[in-house]
């Protein structure tokens, strides 16, 4: 006897001693079998996620490092017009004084 007709015999009776509904419920879950998700399945879509993380924490590293070298030439930039801030002001200075000490004259 081929599965079919066993099926649909079995849905037969089921539809007489609980209802329509409830014999579909019974016979499959909602939706059909191609809806279900087998565990090799979800492993998979899993082992993909883990994979897909792997490589955005490798990304996120790398953009790590290169802010820190960024940080760094910032720092060195920040210290340079400290100095050059300083060496014009010294100059300024100088100047000024020149320049009132040759108006004096």
């Amino acid at each position: 006897m081929a599965v079919e007709e066993v099926r649909a015999r079995l849905r037969r009776k089921l539809v007489g001693m609980v209802g329509m509904e409830e014999a579909d419920l019974l016979l499959g879950p909602p939706g059909g079998w191609d809806e279900v998700v087998t565990r090799e399945l979800l492993h998979l879509e899993v082992s993909l996620i883990d994979t897909r993380l792997v490589a955005l924490d490798q990304r996120l590293d790398r953009l790590d490092q290169r802010m820190d070298r960024f940080e760094a030439r910032m720092e060195g930039l920040e210290r340079e017009m400290r100095a050059l801030t300083w060496k014009m002001v010294a100059a300024m200075t100088g100047l000024l004084g020149a320049l009132v000490a040759a108006i004096k004259l």
